[in-house]
């Protein structure tokens, strides 16, 4: 696999982190594991919590040999936190908004945190951030 090809992967599966997933294990036909995607490493393993196996086995974390599944499909829609924080920018100055997508986060003046769990902090500055984050919420539920 060539260099681009790995950033391309690795991009798509940090878009898939927080989200429901559907991985096909190996070696064993119509068998399915669920569960939230939580990490994954650079030889393929992933790492799940409340996974469920199509037997009905029940997982609180489950991590996947990397050698040991052949597919991953997205059963539910990832927070869409790119988008938050596009309109987090726009309104704020610029350099005051930071993203970082590998623990799926914003920092807003490195004094308000937002996640799809929702926003953190006191003061003027939390309630402008929440009311943004209240509204995207709304449309993004529409």
């Amino acid at each position: 696999m060539e260099a681009r090809d790995v950033v391309g992967y690795n991009k798509e599966m940090l878009n898939m982190l927080e989200a429901k997933v559907k991985i096909q294990l190996k070696n064993k036909e119509n068998f399915f594991v669920t569960g939230m995607l939580k990490g994954f490493s650079k030889n393929d393993s992933i790492f799940l919590t409340n996974a469920e196996d199509t037997s009905g086995n029940k997982f609180t974390k489950l991590v996947i040999n990397g050698s040991n599944w052949i597919s991953i499909s997205l059963e539910s829609t990832p927070f869409p936190m790119e988008g938050l924080f596009q309109r987090l920018k726009n309104v704020f100055p610029a350099g005051q908004v930071k993203y970082m997508p590998e623990i799926q986060a914003i920092s807003v003046m490195g004094k308000i945190n937002v996640t799809d769990k929702g926003v953190n902090g006191e003061g003027p500055l939390f309630e402008r951030v929440k009311s943004i984050y209240d509204q995207y919420i709304s449309e993004v539920n529409k």
